[in-house]
């Protein structure tokens, strides 16, 4: 929730047209995230069980580097559930189901006292949220509908194109 907090008040103070030039790098790194999901999920799946215990430097590395993560999160958030991940194998946790949990519970948090602070300073419009909010639900119930019947690589590879055509695109404005 720290990290979330420290995230949401960076972007709070982060000039507009700075974050406006940091949004293509932000969506081609959650994108790259995102296209390398799989081989790290295979790889917390089938990474050996080790009987001996972490370090204690190793595990105060992870979690120092899950609080830089929850405050990436909290900052912009697209790709945090894979670094997450990762950070809950580093800290020794080998169950994905177990890991997966986790990284829902603590995007949770760090997402909820991002809104919080973003909506407590009048940063969220909200007739736009509140119109927005619908029609979200109704795509995203589409968009699994649809999801339902093409294959998971046809859906990922959609997302990937998406994800890189936007940073593109974003990236040409910039330049």
């Amino acid at each position: 929730m720290v990290g979330g907090l420290i995230g949401a008040l960076l972007l709070r103070r982060t000039p507009v047209q700075l974050f406006d030039h940091l949004v293509p790098f932000l969506i081609l790194f959650a994108t790259v995230l995102f296209t390398l999901q799989a081989r790290v999920k295979n790889h917390l799946e089938t990474a050996p069980h080790h009987d001996s215990p972490r370090s204690a430097a190793g595990v105060a590395g992870a979690w120092l580097a899950q609080f830089g993560v929850c405050i990436y999160g909290g900052y912009f958030g697209a790709g945090m559930s894979i670094m997450l991940l990762a950070m809950l194998s580093f800290m020794g946790l080998e169950d994905i189901l177990t890991m997966s949990a986790l990284t829902s519970f603590c995007s949770f948090f760090v997402n909820g006292v991002a809104s919080g602070l973003f909506s407590a300073s009048h940063m969220v419009a909200w007739p736009y949220v509140l119109g927005m909010m619908p029609t979200a639900l109704l795509g995203g119930y589409a968009a699994a509908a649809i999801a339902h019947r093409v294959s998971k690589l046809m859906v990922r590879r959609f997302v990937i194109a998406v994800g890189f055509t936007i940073a593109i695109v974003l990236f040409i404005k910039m330049f």
